[in-house]
């Protein structure tokens, strides 16, 4: 069996492990450096991360994809496309959602 460094192309990016690859890669660098292995090794399952899609977004926010794509093109919420992706970064909703709710609390 080869190495799992070995089989990575160095000159691409190396963006996410899943954890069988985490564990391997951790058991090589440990044994390469050898450190011995410790008794547990901490493994995150859960990342959160500030990019959202479509259907992230909306269980986000607790509505309907329809009534995302309907904010989306009324630019109520800032998005970003790439291809024919959309992305949404959750600090930037988070902010447009704020902002909205001031309006609305200053409007009464």
């Amino acid at each position: 069996m080869g190495s799992f460094l070995s089989s990575l192309e160095k000159d691409k990016p190396l963006y996410a492990l899943n954890v069988g690859e985490f564990e391997q890669l951790m058991a090589e660098l440990m044994q390469a450096n050898q450190i011995q292995s410790p008794e547990r090794i901490p493994v995150f399952t859960e990342v959160v991360s500030d990019q959202m899609n479509i259907s992230e977004c909306a269980k986000y926010l607790n509505v309907s994809e329809s009534t995302l794509h309907r904010y989306k093109n009324n630019r109520a919420i800032p998005f970003y496309k790439v291809g024919r992706t959309v992305y949404f970064k959750r600090s930037e909703v988070d902010a447009a959602i704020n902002s909205e709710q001031k309006k609305k609390g200053a409007s009464k």
